[in-house]
């Protein structure tokens, strides 16, 4: 039996929002991952049309799951209504934070496992039960995931038995937490291949090595792939970098009541939610006068970095230097592209995918530009650093502040060039890695 704890997110910026009513319409500012999912939440909890809501997002103080939820908005959009209009606010404090809004799951593992003498596993069996608090938020969709987690990273000869259950208890209420329920089901995954290879003598790296998720898997039930695979390397560097084979050679027969160790864990980790669920962002890019870029998304900085690579990937499709690309911190769902938010480490890969459609539309119109300005055909030029280019020779043709400036002031051609597009992502994978400790034990203490 393995068990792990509940635990808070504890960001930086406790749950707060405010509402107003402006020209018959609410607005409610929050600290949110979700702005888009919280103007629906909101009109429908209040049952007014969706279009009588505008949320705006300001730049956060942390979320990692907690904000994936809609928590106190529509209250305070309710209450505005109820002041004439005035402005509401409601603040949590850390305690209630901790007591009333999201937790990490606490889930309990039972298993059991049968392996050959030569490392090979059999098969396993496990139910997993989740202490999901007081209401459902994510509820189930969390142990299944952590099952998910079992189920992928170590492969079975015969076969495998899962079940999982949802139990309501009278505590703070589990939902969203960075990894989605990965954590508790690789703490179980991970404590049982150790208890395996030490229960026949086998080394857990080798034993690590022989039955993990092998390149090219996919998924029976969902059938996401792992379209690249970097485990084993990632377990080989880290072996490397740890001097894993002579620290368990130098420890190996320690006495006295402080020793120390070497351990090790893997995982995997599908990205956004198809195909359980719809996967759509949106991007608008806009150049400026000066050939710099604004960069509007729907996706959401919550601390993450999601801004720094979503800045670089513009930079990177459109040719346009990575210091001239201005990205909009602050979502306002009035101007902001849609897209459902910040979660399931979704955002680089499914809102990043928007990012390439929208650049290669601006390149395009840019190019096309460039081609009236320079009298020559659009396919035999590129982007490159600030500079429109021979697509051969690499000469550059002209600056891209001085097609910026004719574009916006040409008194033949005037082009405020723009770009906009949204990609409905039907396609997944995996991530994965590996992670190395040591560590010193006092063994009375447990400390």
């Amino acid at each position: 039996t393995y068990q792990t704890a509940t635990v808070q997110h504890c960001h930086i910026e406790v749950p707060v929002s405010f509402a107003y009513i402006e020209k018959g319409r609410i607005v409610v500012v929050t600290s949110t991952q979700i702005p888009h999912i919280v103007r629906r939440v909101v009109g429908q909890a209040l049952g007014i049309p969706w279009g009588q809501v505008r949320v705006i997002k300001p730049y956060i103080g942390g979320g990692f799951g907690n904000k994936q939820d809609v928590l106190y908005e529509p209250l305070t959009a309710f209450l505005c209504t109820q002041v004439g209009g005035r402005a509401v606010k409601i603040e949590l404090t850390r305690e209630e934070t901790l007591a009333c809004t999201r937790v990490r799951h606490a889930i309990e593992f039972k298993v059991q496992a049968a392996v050959r003498a030569d490392g090979t596993l059999v098969a396993r069996k496990v139910e997993a039960y989740s202490n999901q608090g007081g209401y459902a938020s994510h509820g189930h969709a969390i142990v299944a995931n952590a099952i998910n987690e079992f189920k992928q990273i170590y492969h079975d000869e015969k076969a495998l038995k899962e079940d999982a259950y949802t139990v309501y208890t009278n505590i703070s209420t589990g939902g969203a937490m960075r990894g989605y329920g990965i954590p508790q089901g690789a703490f179980a995954a991970e404590a049982m291949a150790d208890d395996l290879a030490y229960a026949i003598g086998m080394d857990p790296y080798q034993f690590r090595v022989k039955n993990c998720m092998k390149e090219g898997y996919e998924d029976p039930h969902t059938h996401i792939k792992f379209q690249s695979y970097g485990l084993l390397q990632c377990m080989e560097k880290g072996k490397e970098y740890i001097k894993w084979d002579e620290k368990r050679k130098l420890y190996q027969n320690q006495t006295g009541p402080i020793c120390r160790g070497v351990g090790m864990a893997i995982f995997c980790y599908k990205t956004g939610v198809y195909p359980i669920s719809l996967e759509t962002a949106s991007c608008r890019m806009v150049l400026n006068q000066d050939g710099s870029m604004q960069l509007q998304m729907g996706a959401t900085e919550i601390g993450q970095g999601a801004d720094t690579v979503f800045s670089q990937m513009a930079a990177q499709v459109t040719g346009i230097s990575e210091d001239k690309i201005y990205i909009q911190s602050t979502q306002d769902t009035d101007t902001s592209p849609f897209d459902t938010g910040a979660y399931a480490s979704r955002q680089t890969y499914v809102s990043g995918k928007a990012i390439v459609k929208t650049g290669k539309i601006l390149k395009e119109r840019i190019l096309e530009y460039a081609a009236y300005k320079l009298k020559r055909e659009p396919d035999t030029m590129d982007v490159s650093d600030n500079f429109i280019i021979d697509k051969t020779s690499k000469e550059q043709l002209l600056s891209m502040v001085d097609l910026a400036t004719e574009a916006f002031y040409s008194l033949d051609k005037s082009v405020h060039i723009t770009a906009e597009a949204t990609s409905h992502c039907k396609e997944n994978t995996f991530s994965s890695g590996a992670c190395f400790a040591e560590i010193e034990v006092d063994i009375p203490l447990g400390k």
